[in-house]
């Protein structure tokens, strides 16, 4: 069997055409893909340095947070040991306060002593009686004030420091 040129020529341009076509289809695919690939890297790239970006302003706020907590923890330090050293001063001068206060118990005691040895004229017991009265009342106001001086060099039980502490 032969085939007819005329056959063998329209075979060789519909190959040839169905070629070129499948080319151009193929050539515009490439072309949409290369496209959404090219789309793609540029907004991967915007969000990089979006996230740069972000992370740069979170950063230098920690940064700022941090410098500030070191500028309070100093100022705190600082009050503190300031606290410490009035502290340790008043300490000191309580224990001087307590010596002049025992010094002024001791000389009311003989005060009263004395008065309470001999027996006072019966014109003199209305002065003698009152002036028992007021040493007694200035006894117990200096007493007071000593065992308040007492209690500032006594040691603090850890449970209440930890309550006073907020633990």
């Amino acid at each position: 069997m032969v085939i007819p040129t005329w056959l063998l020529g329209a075979l060789l341009l519909a190959a040839g055409g169905g070629g070129l076509l499948g080319y151009r289809v193929g050539a515009y695919r490439l072309d949409e893909v290369t496209g959404t690939l090219t789309r793609t890297r540029a907004e991967l790239d915007s969000q990089a340095g979006q996230f740069q970006l972000a992370k740069q302003r979170l950063t230098d706020g920690a940064d700022v947070i941090a410098a500030a907590h070191q500028r309070d923890m100093a100022a705190l330090q600082e009050r503190s040991s300031q606290d410490q050293e009035r502290l340790k001063a008043a300490n000191v001068e309580a224990a001087q306060r307590v010596t002049v206060l025992d010094a002024r118990l001791a000389a009311m005691d003989r005060e009263r002593a004395a008065l309470r040895q001999s027996p006072p004229a019966p014109a003199d017991a209305a002065s003698v009686a009152q002036r028992l009265a007021a040493l007694d009342a200035q006894r117990s106001t200096v007493a007071n004030e000593r065992e308040g001086l007492d209690c500032l060099s006594a040691t603090v039980p850890e449970p209440q420091l930890a309550a006073l502490r907020g633990r």
